[in-house]
């Protein structure tokens, strides 16, 4: 016979029961909530990292841009795609947690994204910065400016003081030198003669040393993602005979060439500068890069002029940088007095044979500037071959005589060893140039280069720059089945 217990419990004793097991079951239901949100934080992240581990890789190699392929090969933006791909990621990993025990309802929003032109291109400059902040060039400009600054404005207000004092002088003269017998012997040499007729062949032909190969790569930037209106290549007048188009010259390069912005934003912007002559091919004959198919060879030239064909890219960076070396050169002869008294002497022959003594001083300047343009002609032959050309020259550094001028001809550059110990190369030059440019314009032609230059690979024909994601946002809303249901939203930003 089994005996008989008997027990009790008063009111309190159960309401202290009650309580302990619902403390004892809240703390578990917070245990298990907490789990399945740490679960679901980490199945976001996952889910959010693993999409952006589909970077493109030739972008990565070619660039070293980190960036996902929005349009998965093609040029439209696939976002539905990318978020199936996050859902599906977010559900296999909640899938294989310990906790899950039951049912798993899941919506995933459209991912927000970051693209790399964001923020008037934030997030492309930042990518670049990343990969390049040690290995950033100090590049100072300082020199350059100066030296621009006193030759042009040396020049320009002389050539124009000289030539009113010279009508003033002409005009009050009282008998005209024409009613007698003129042009008395030789006609004396001028070597701006000699100048026109090396240049009736081009500039860039009497800009390139010998042996230098010409690209004839041309490409059609009709299809890019970011178009950019090509801007009218200026002009400037080599006729350093006419006074007018001397000082058309100057106002155009006052224009075109305000250098005076140009130290700030090489510190603002250096990892930029110091990362495009490293991945930009450019015309210089010992310019080493990374090696791969490109759609053009004259990559930073592009990114200054924006022309589809190599030869034009390469004829206006040419010009622009003889204009810059003309007055630098200029700088020198105006601070030369032994140079000065040899064109003093050319410049007095010349005046007296067109029975223009008052124009001496005129003509004088317009020899000069004539040298100045030839030694820069010298210059950018030196500087396509990879060497360097001081800034401001010495004595030695000078290599066009006035004597050579005076018997100007092609076989003058061609025997003429111009090399300066200091100073900047081709690529420099080039930089400097690309800072005069709008960062808009620079950016917007860099990813024509970027996206020509990877349509040229196997499988990525209609790779787009415009569809590369810098960052992604996801957002998850899931419900877990089980003992204690959870419904909850959770996010994740890559």
């Amino acid at each position: 016979m089994t005996p008989k217990v008997k027990g009790q419990i008063t009111v309190f004793a159960a309401l202290v029961f009650m309580l302990v097991t619902g403390l004892i079951l809240t703390c578990l239901k917070s245990a298990v909530v907490y789990s399945y949100m740490t679960c679901a934080k980490q199945a976001a992240m996952i889910s959010v990292e693993n999409l952006m581990t589909h970077y493109h890789p030739v972008l990565k190699k070619y660039y070293g841009i980190m960036a996902l392929d929005g349009g998965l090969g093609s040029s439209r933006l696939h976002l539905e795609t990318l978020r199936v791909w996050a859902e599906d990621s977010f559900v296999h990993y909640m899938e294989g947690s310990a906790l899950y025990g039951g049912s798993l309802e899941l919506q995933a929003d459209t991912p927000d994204i970051m693209m790399l032109d964001d923020q008037e291109w934030a997030y492309m400059r930042r990518e670049i910065l990343l990969g390049w902040k040690d290995k950033i060039k100090e590049e100072s400009f300082d020199g350059v400016l100066n030296l621009w600054n006193y030759a042009h404005h040396s020049i320009s207000g002389d050539i124009r003081e000289e030539e009113e004092k010279a009508e003033l002088v002409y005009s009050q003269r009282e008998e005209k030198e024409e009613s007698e017998e003129t042009q008395k012997g030789q006609e004396p040499i001028d070597p701006r003669d000699g100048l026109a007729d090396l240049l009736k062949g081009g500039v860039l032909a009497a800009a390139l040393p010998d042996g230098y190969v010409l690209s004839e790569k041309s490409a059609d930037f009709s299809d890019v993602s970011y178009p950019v209106e090509k801007e009218g290549a200026w002009e400037a007048s080599t006729d350093f005979k006419d006074v007018d188009e001397v000082q058309a010259l100057f106002e155009s390069l006052s224009e075109n060439m305000d250098l005076s912005a140009v130290i700030q934003k090489g510190e603002q912007f250096a990892a930029l500068y110091s990362y495009i002559p490293e991945v930009f091919s450019n015309g210089s004959m010992t310019w080493e890069g990374v090696s791969h198919e490109r759609a053009l060879s004259y990559e930073m030239e592009y990114l200054l002029n924006g022309s589809g064909s190599d030869r034009e890219n390469l004829e206006a960076a040419v010009k622009k940088l003889i204009w810059l070396r003309m007055f630098l050169n200029m700088a020198y002869l105006l601070t030369h007095p032994k140079e000065d008294a040899k064109v003093r002497e050319t410049a007095t022959l010349i005046a007296g044979f067109l029975l223009l003594p008052e124009f001496q001083e005129v003509i004088c300047i317009l020899l000069k500037l004539a040298w100045a343009y030839t030694e820069s002609l010298a210059d950018c032959r030196t500087l396509l071959e990879g060497e360097k050309v001081s800034l401001l020259k010495k004595e030695g550094d000078w290599k066009i005589s006035w004597e050579s001028m005076l018997g100007l001809s092609a076989d003058t550059l061609d025997q003429t060893e111009n090399r300066g110990e200091g100073g900047m190369d081709y690529t420099g030059y080039l930089t400097l140039f690309l800072m005069l440019m709008s960062n808009e314009t620079l950016m917007r032609r860099m990813t024509h280069l970027m996206e020509k230059n990877i349509r040229l690979t196997e499988g990525n024909g209609s790779f787009c720059m415009s569809n590369c994601i810098y960052g992604i946002r996801g957002s998850f809303d899931y419900s877990v089945g089980g003992i204690f249901r959870q419904n909850t939203a959770v996010s994740m930003t890559y």
